[in-house]
């Protein structure tokens, strides 16, 4: 009987494994079984941005409009599929050749989203209808025909350097950077347009990026643009270096060099911060490319943030939510760099990407959103908010289902936001994020640029004005920080920033995405707030996106204390006490005076503690009892006076030099 068994089931094995066999071959790719087909392009060498004109046929194709033959762009290497382009036969009229490179973007590759493909080896391909075999472990699509080409740099004359240029500063002795530069230009110049950068004596300076390249035409000979509001001048800036640059995007060889008025550099707070952290947006977790931004961003930030008490992540962490190897990857790389401060993340649309309902997308985001021991993890929701050294932070998120790029805020986050905003006691900075923006606010917000992302941001625009405290940090637009709007508002109203794009970039003004990394280093201060733009690839700061932003919030120190010492102080009588420790409550008194509007807590608190060691050594007039003239009863006693003098000068001392920098709010009057 085990033997009958045995045999029963060896057979049934064989059966199996030839029913399979015959699945596969059945399903076998056969280039024959497509009849007659071609595929032509118009040359093999192309320069970065050109058109790939192509053509193709399949003869024996599918009539299922959904399931049409296809043009694919591939990199050379078939092993790894990505498609980068590709365009459709059937849409070839009269024979007229279609624009590969102006086809359909795919998106399994880190190249795909690029507008100008760098230069490389490439392939283009014919694909037809049927889908990688579900056996197929490389997911290789089924190439009819292919020809392979290359892309080379575009070729380019060098520029002509300009002839001249002035730069009209605004306020030489504020540090900002506010003005008008004027460049002149040969008339056979060459260029495509004036870049220039910060510099010293020696050349450009090597941490800063140069500023945006400003666009001239062929026979324009001059070019006049204004520096970027609320940005500063790098203190060791001595110099505007003012260069051309050509259709390759080359510098000219030769600058204008215009000399800065002497001390009109920015000069950075005294101190560190009271608060640093970092605003970002689009990690896009997914690419090789774009996990190596991610990584570069980690290093960057514990190499010159220490002391960052939070990187905050506004969306789109993850190309597309269902991917849990996506998410795991998120956090592994994190992982893997000691010593870095906790990263909140947001909600983007790309959480969203993949699925149909919003509870699923939701669940998924919270599955893999961290909190702190001090935090409540929300339930059921994608926003929450947490405080860090007395300071607010609020993530806001999508409160309804969006398949494509908007979002909405509806009415339950919105109670809850404002809540959330009314639990401030004072006039201190309140930072908010969300993934999409405002629509025409900062960079590639405008409703022209499509990537506005707020279906109902009236009543977020009315509720903001209430609070001019308020940071607003927003993503989704991967805007370049060059970009114009970078910082949006400010003064009476919310400041508001783009955080540019960990994954890579885009250029709004020419609708084109290209490779690089960008976020923000926020650093707050007793009376200002810097926000400071901050390239991941080159490790420098973005010169166009050094913001300042003073006195929006001029709220002092609790001096209640401070002020009724020196009440107290100034009702004792001079004559009652030794000159000496007199003149050491003096000086601590003045000091203590001078920093009794002070913003910084720490000044406040150094000078209360030196008024009252200062007070507490005072010593009173004693009448001289004793006989002898010299008031000595024959023993060796210390020098009295020369003690009181040590006395009063190490309280003197402290009354100067006791001061630290952390800060604390009076409450706000409104």
């Amino acid at each position: 009987m085990k033997r009958i068994i045995s045999c029963m089931l060896a057979t049934v094995m064989i059966l199996s494994l030839m029913v399979s066999v015959l699945s596969f071959s059945a399903s076998a790719f056969n280039p024959a079984d497509y009849g007659e087909f071609s595929l032509w392009s118009d040359k093999t060498v192309y320069e970065v941005g050109d058109p790939i004109w192509v053509k193709g046929f399949v003869e024996n194709n599918s009539t299922d409009p959904k399931k049409p033959a296809w043009i694919g762009l591939i990199v050379r290497d078939h092993s790894e599929w990505g498609g980068l382009r590709y365009v459709y036969p059937k849409d070839i009229v009269n024979d007229q050749p279609l624009d590969l490179a102006a086809g359909g973007k795919g998106g399994n590759h880190n190249l795909a989203p690029y507008q100008s493909l760098p230069a490389g080896e490439y392939t283009i391909v014919l694909v037809p209808d049927d889908l990688p075999l579900a056996g197929d472990p490389a997911r290789k699509v089924h190439i009819l025909k292919s020809i392979d080409i290359e892309i080379v740099e575009k070729k380019a004359e060098p520029a002509k350097a300009p002839i001249d240029a002035t730069y009209d500063i605004t306020d030489p002795k504020s540090g900002m950077a506010a003005g008008k530069v004027t460049v002149t230009l040969p008339a056979d110049h060459g260029a495509t347009g004036v870049q220039a950068f910060w510099g010293n004596a020696d050349g450009k300076l090597e941490d800063y990026t140069g500023l945006a390249v400003q666009k001239v035409s062929a026979t324009a000979t001059s070019v006049k643009f204004n520096m970027v509001k609320n940005t500063f001048i790098p203190p060791n800036a001595t110099h505007l270096l003012v260069y051309s640059v050509n259709g390759a995007n080359e510098l000219s060889e030769d600058c204008v060099s215009i000399e800065l008025p002497e001390g009109c550099g920015y000069q950075f707070p005294e101190g560190k911060p009271l608060i640093e952290f970092q605003a970002l947006s689009d990690i896009h977790v997914s690419t090789a490319i774009r996990e190596q931004h991610y990584k570069s961003m980690l290093q960057d930030v514990l190499k010159n943030s220490p002391d960052s008490i939070g990187i905050f992540v506004a969306g789109d962490v993850v190309d597309s939510g269902p991917r849990d190897d996506w998410w795991e990857k998120l956090w592994e790389l994190y992982d893997e760099v000691e010593g870095l401060p906790h990263m909140y993340i947001g909600i983007g649309n790309h959480e969203f990407s993949g699925y149909r309902e919003y509870e699923p997308a939701v669940t998924q985001f919270l599955k893999y959103l961290r909190v702190t021991d001090d935090m409540e993890k929300p339930t059921d929701v994608p926003y929450y908010d947490t405080w860090i050294n007395d300071y607010h932070f609020i993530v806001l998120g999508n409160a309804v289902y969006e398949p494509g790029v908007r979002a909405t805020i509806g009415e339950d986050q919105y109670e809850w936001l404002e809540k959330k905003l009314g639990e401030a006691t004072d006039d201190r900075p309140i930072f908010l994020f969300m993934h999409q923006g405002m629509k025409n606010t900062v960079s590639g917000t405008a409703e022209s640029e499509r990537w506005w992302g707020i279906n109902d941001d009236e009543k977020l625009r009315e509720l903001l004005k209430e609070y001019p405290n308020v940071f607003f940090f927003t993503g989704h637009t991967h805007s370049d920080m060059n970009s114009a709007n970078s910082m949006y508002g400010g003064g009476k109203n919310a400041a508001m920033f783009n955080t540019g794009s960990v994954g890579d970039l885009w250029t709004p003004s020419t609708d084109t995405s290209f490779e690089g990394s960008q976020g923000l280093y926020v650093q707050v201060y007793g009376d200002k707030v810097l926000v400071r733009g901050r390239d991941f690839v080159t490790g420098q700061w973005v010169a166009a996106a050094q913001f300042v932003v003073n006195e929006r919030y001029s709220v002092k120190a609790d001096t209640a204390a401070l002020d009724a010492e020196i009440a107290a102080v100034e009702a004792l009588n001079a004559n009652d006490y030794t000159a000496a420790t007199w003149v050491a409550l003096a000086e601590a008194l003045k000091a203590a005076k001078d920093v009794q509007n002070s913003y910084v807590q720490a000044d406040i608190d150094a000078a209360l503690a030196a008024l009252t060691a200062a007070k507490e050594a005072l010593e009173p007039v004693q009448t001289n009892n004793n006989n002898n003239d010299d008031g000595n009863d024959g023993t060796d006693q210390p020098d009295e006076g020369c003690n009181s003098l040590l006395s009063a000068s190490a309280i003197a001392l402290i009354a100067t030099f006791g001061i630290a920098t952390v800060l604390t709010y009076k409450k706000r009057e409104d």
